[in-house]
């Protein structure tokens, strides 16, 4: 997972990067090296963005229209997720049912300009152009330019939007964002932790 240019973050799960070191030892290292962790959760992001203005084509964070609220969102954890709704629809794990979402995963409808995908088989009848996120009592999502971003419940939004359902990723919740220094050698999460196994003595 490269760290995004614009945030320096990173988003990393500990339990799986290093098993046998402890929570501790892993702070004071990245304290020591100027590395601060972020413990937020991806609803609380999500909620924060409730009341922003829609703007189809958004590149400022300030307004959002679906996709780039969505891809924000995971941006501020440190993960990278396409632009545009329907890449992210073949971005994620394809869901088979929406009956056990988690928070995080991403659900998509036609909306009002949809995509037809053409350029993979697996797609070839899919029409996407909306996205929401789950937040476990219901979705956020960019609705239109009355709305803006709200909150909507999980009922209410399924009925109006279940083309398909993706998980970005399974344990979003079990883990932390770093935010890197500017100039931070640390680039992925491979790359972190061979500088801690090499911290610590660890083959």
């Amino acid at each position: 997972m490269i760290v995004l240019p614009s945030s320096n973050r990173l988003f990393v799960h500990f339990e799986t990067l290093v098993p046998t070191l402890s929570f501790k030892d892993i702070e004071c290292y990245l304290t020591k090296h100027d590395i601060k962790i972020e413990k937020r959760k991806i609803d609380v992001i999500a909620r924060e963005q409730i009341g922003k203005k829609y703007q189809r084509g958004a590149k400022d964070p300030s307004c959002f229209d679906c996709s780039s609220l969505t891809q924000f969102i995971y941006g501020q954890m440190g993960i990278y997720i396409p632009r545009i709704s329907i890449d992210q629809a073949e971005y994620g794990t394809k869901l088979s049912n929406t009956n056990n979402l988690r928070i995080g995963d991403l659900v998509f409808g036609e909306g009002k300009n949809p995509y037809y995908y053409d350029r993979d088989e697996r797609f070839a009848s899919l029409y996407v152009g909306h996205v929401g996120i789950f937040v476990g009592d219901g979705f956020i999502h960019a609705a239109n330019r009355e709305k803006g971003v709200v909150f909507e419940g999980a009922e209410s939004f399924l009925e109006q939007n279940c083309v398909t359902a993706v998980c970005i990723h399974s344990n979003i919740q079990d883990g932390v964002t770093l935010i890197l220094p500017e100039k931070s050698t640390i680039e992925y999460d491979n790359h972190l932790r061979w500088r801690l196994l090499s911290e610590f003595g660890n083959e």
